[in-house]
């Protein structure tokens, strides 16, 4: 079994290396353990410097392109992305992606592992004590959740936007298409269009207080769940009205 690990470092840079390091030492004994491969990338604004071009949605692939994605800090979904191409080259058989903030709880990480392992489970999408988010930002999420049960009216979904997370790659593992910060409910999608098992893992964060609400990140995010959905716009004002 061999495991892709993301460390995202994106916008965390000055924290990238002290994080990196608490990290690799704590998870890698349960590695260990278990026999477990593992490739590694920890992306961080050098990285995606050389990466981006590889992965992103752009024509042309040149120096001011590359500007332009970077200048945008909404590029989340595309490095996920790069690093998903890059393991399956390697045959990776799972990915754990973990932010680089430095909120997750180093016990909660290593159970996300453990319980990745178990052959029933197809990804271990972790739930938040806390949302560690604006409270506007929060709301929103909440929201997005409610317009993905319009697609899924049965579904359980515990949270959508934690940083920690980790999906069995394999033939119903389909090619990503979020560029931004709605990686995360994109992988929750998949997981339920494919009616997979889907495990929510209790996790513990430090609300470090560093998560900015941004409109036009959150609007971009709003009009690609609705495509990427197919929800009509009506449809998702009329929620809206019903939302509290």
């Amino acid at each position: 079994m061999k495991l892709g690990l993301i460390v995202n470092c994106i916008g965390y840079d000055n924290k990238c290396v002290d994080v990196s390091e608490k990290l690799l030492k704590e998870i890698f004994p349960v590695l260990d353990k278990f026999e477990i491969e593992r490739e590694i990338i920890i992306p961080n604004s050098d990285w995606i410097k050389t990466k981006i071009t590889k992965h992103d949605s752009l024509t042309f692939q040149d120096a001011e392109n590359v500007r332009k994605v970077l200048k945008t800090k909404d590029n989340k979904g595309i490095i996920v992305r790069g690093c998903v191409e890059e393991f399956q080259e390697s045959n990776v058989n799972f990915i754990l992606h973990i932010d680089g903030s430095g909120k997750f709880d180093l016990g909660d990480i290593n159970r996300v592992i453990e319980v990745m392992i178990e052959p029933s489970v197809d990804a271990v999408l972790t739930k938040r004590n806390i949302s560690g988010m604006d409270k506007f930002r929060t709301v929103i999420e909440k929201f997005e959740r409610k317009i993905i049960l319009l697609r899924f009216p049965n579904a359980i979904i515990e949270d959508g936007q934690s940083g920690c997370w980790s999906v069995r790659l394999g033939d119903s593992f389909k090619p990503l298409t979020a560029s931004g910060y709605e990686i995360e409910l994109e992988i929750l999608i998949q997981q339920l269009e494919n009616n997979n098992n889907i495990l929510w893992l209790p996790v513990q964060i430090e609300d470090t207080k560093i998560s900015l609400f941004n409109f036009v990140v959150h609007i971009n995010k709003m009009q690609w769940l609705a495509n990427r959905l197919s929800i009509r716009k009506e449809q998702i004002l009329d929620s809206l009205k019903k939302f509290k």
